[in-house]
């Protein structure tokens, strides 16, 4: 009966061990970091085309410097904040740089049939601090708070916590299922 036990122990031990690596993965969320820059990517399944896509970022009043080219389209945004209480966070549980700072970003969105692609870089995060004599607003980026001194690796802070936030915020920033028009006709 013991050496029964101990077997179930050890398969349950060694399967966690398999699955250790994905786990780490897992909380990096979508953020990739390549050469210090980080980038954040999400694949999404729509039944929009790309010319509804572009017409509901066109008028949502949330993008700038808007281009289309075949299978893509390119622009930016600007002072969004991190919804940290929409990803489950509290006051107390959320870094300050995050709870403090608008994200001002660029992005790229590739299409395909059914799907589209979403790509965020060049990610800057504009600081706002009420110094008691005055606000000082700081655009620094995202890279100076996320990855390690001179490396491709992300601070433990980022993984564990941080790249959930702005996964949930990005996610749902780019759902545009969620911006679609009411079709109430009466």
């Amino acid at each position: 009966m013991i050496i029964f036990v101990k077997t179930i122990t050890m398969k349950h031990f060694i399967i966690f061990l398999l699955l250790l690596p994905c786990l780490y993965l897992a909380q990096k969320e979508n953020f990739t970091s390549v050469n210090r820059q980080i980038q954040w990517q999400k694949v999404y399944e729509t039944s929009f085309s790309q010319n509804e896509i572009l017409s509901i970022i066109k008028n949502s009043g949330k993008f700038t410097n808007i281009f289309t080219d075949n299978d893509s389209l390119t622009g930016s945004f600007s002072d969004l904040m991190a919804d940290y209480k929409g990803a489950g966070s509290t006051t107390m549980g959320t870094t300050i740089y995050v709870q403090n700072s608008s994200i001002n970003a660029n992005f790229k969105i590739d299409f395909k049939e059914g799907k589209y692609r979403v790509t965020i870089t060049n990610i800057l995060l504009n600081e706002l601090m009420d110094l008691g004599l005055g606000i000082s607003n700081t655009k620094s980026p995202i890279e100076n708070y996320t990855l390690k001194n001179g490396k491709d690796e992300f601070r433990k802070t980022f993984e564990q916590r941080d790249a959930r936030i702005y996964n949930y915020t990005f996610t749902n920033f780019f759902d545009f299922s969620k911006y679609r028009k009411s079709e109430d006709n009466w």
